[in-house]
Formats: C-alpha cells, structure tokens, sequence
C-alpha cells in the first residue's frame, strides 16, 4: 500500500484519490444532470422553432440560451458543491475526510469549474447543432420572406463563442458576460461555504443587491454624461446606425484600462473569491 505524502497542504496523491471518490460517488448524479441540461435547451430550442416561423434559431437566440442556462445552472451547480457543511450530521464525515482544505477546494473547482463548463458547453452545442440543421430544413424545404419585404429568409450558422457574432457588444468586444460568469460563480462558491442554510438563496440576494447598486450607478452617473442616441456598452459606447448594423460611431476605454478591467473581471476577482473560500474553509474544524 503507497503511503501518503507527509505533506499537509497538498499532496497529488491524496488529491487524486479525493477526485476519483468523488467521481464514484456523484458520476451517475451528473450524468443525469448533463441528460437533463440537454433536454431542457431541447425543448426550449423547439418552442423557438414553433413560435418563431422567421429565425427562430438566430445567433443572438442561440447566445442568449447558452449564457442563461449556464449562469443558472452554474450557480446553482456552485452552491451546492459544499452543500454538506450545512447540516453538522454531514459536515463532520466530510471535514474527518483525510484531505487538506486546499485540496477539497481544488477537487470542487476542478469539477465545478473546468469540467462543468466544458461538459455544459458540449451538450449545449450538441443540442444546438441538431436544432440549428432543423432550423434550415424547414428554411429550405418552407422558403419565406421577411414580413413586408422581398428579402428571403436566410439560413442560420451556429454561433461562434469566439467570435461572438451576433452576441451584445460587450461578448463581441470583450467577451464580457463569459468573463463575468466565472466571477459570479465565484462568489456563489463561496457562499455555498459562508451560509450555513439557504446558501444558494442567500448569496442570489447579495449578487442582486450588488447588480442593483451597479445599475443605479451607471443611472446615475454614467448615462446622464452620454449624448443623445448612444448606448453604453460597459467598456465601450456606440452610436447606431440601423439595427443589428455596425455603429455609426464608437468610443473605447483607452486599451490598458480597458485590458486591466478585462483582466481583474477574467482572472482577478474569482481568483480573490477562491482565495476567500479556502480561507472560509480552514475556518471549518471538526
């Protein structure tokens, strides 16, 4: 039998065990989970289909139930991965599990973090895909054109997550609500660990109120310093021309702050709200 390292803060070897129990324990779980993640866009991609007999599977519909569903499934997902310190009869088997705090962290970021977003973004565009095909069946074999106009309906492409077409600006440009997402996940993690019960909605209530204050703040003192007719996109500001077109005008942040921003929104902030929960964490003793 391999002795385990005398390591106390890591040890791959401990770790390793740790990922393969909890894969024994919750694979049935997620694949249940990633089945139903499938069928949920299914249904929703069909309603679509039924309802919009023009371009029901647009790039802005596609982004729009890709980003959605993975903010709420994703927090969700978050705020359960420490769902066991909130009740004592569970909290003490996990807390007597013989691995570090860092390495029970690391086990949940790795499964709720990179293999969630990339099993999540590989069913959505394996629904996606069908759809899509289905979509441009009824286009070619039902050819129509847009109401009042001459103008054929046109086919749709998959959407592109690198290239953002047809996604806001803020995904075009920056890729923004991707960024924010790791973020907010982020912060549900560590709520999943700092609220004893009611994690999940306790932590919706501060991101809201958060979401509130930054609202009232681009109200207050952003739009009123706007021209007429410009939007305000968060990193840039853009005058449009004609809808869905590219803008008449369009002002940037200067590139190094606008990169800083992109950056403490990519990689700065969740990895201060892990470095917060590894802290809560250690906090948590038998």
């Amino acid at each position: 039998m391999k002795a385990t390292s005398a390591n106390q803060l890591f040890s791959f070897y401990r770790w390793r065990l740790l990922v393969a129990k909890h894969w024994t324990e919750n694979r049935r779980r997620y694949g249940l989970s990633l089945l139903a993640i499938g069928g949920l866009h299914a249904i929703w991609f069909s309603c679509l289909i039924v309802v919009d007999v023009y371009a029901p599977m647009e790039a802005f519909m596609q982004f729009t139930a890709y980003i959605v569903g993975l903010y709420l499934v994703g927090c969700l997902y978050a705020s359960m991965l420490f769902a066991e310190l909130g009740a004592k009869k569970e909290a003490l088997p996990w807390l007597s599990l013989p691995a570090s705090h860092l390495e029970k962290l690391l086990c949940a970021l790795l499964y709720g973090v990179v293999l969630f977003y990339i099993a999540y973004t590989l069913v959505f565009y394996f629904v996606d895909g069908i759809m899509v095909q289905w979509s441009n069946t009824i286009a070619y074999n039902h050819p129509r054109n847009w109401p009042n106009s001459n103008t054929r309906v046109l086919p749709v492409t998959l959407y592109n997550p690198f290239s953002a077409v047809g996604a806001p600006i803020p995904e075009k440009d920056d890729h923004l609500f991707t960024a924010l997402y790791f973020t907010v996940q982020s912060v549900f993690l560590l709520g999943s660990v700092y609220f004893s019960r009611f994690s999940f909605i306790k932590t919706v209530v501060a991101v809201l109120l958060c979401a509130v204050g930054f609202i009232v703040f681009q109200k207050t003192f952003v739009f009123p310093l706007l021209p007429h007719g410009w939007n305000n996109n968060v990193l840039s500001w853009t005058q449009p021309l004609y809808y869905q077109g590219p803008p008449a005008n369009k002002v940037r942040l200067p590139a190094g702050l606008g990169d800083s921003i992109a950056t403490l929104i990519w990689f700065i902030l969740p990895l201060f709200f892990w470095f917060v929960t590894f802290l809560r964490l250690k906090e948590k003793e038998v």
